[in-house]
């Protein structure tokens, strides 16, 4: 199982979408600094979540 994501900055107007199999952890690296690209804007707070069945997700 895959989760489409999506985390707010708590002290700066930004937002990070990704992909993780494990949305917990993910939140818990980023907010770590982890991630070059979104450590400069924690912490950060989940804003959004969306369950995926595979990570590629096709539209008829």
């Amino acid at each position: 199982m895959y989760y489409v994501y999506a985390i707010s900055s708590l002290k700066r107007n930004y937002i990070y979408v990704g992909i993780t199999n494990n949305p917990q952890r993910r939140l818990e690296e980023h907010n770590r600094g982890k991630n070059r690209t979104t450590s400069p804007y924690r912490p950060f707070e989940m804003i959004y979540l969306e369950k995926c069945s595979n990570r590629q997700k096709q539209y008829n």
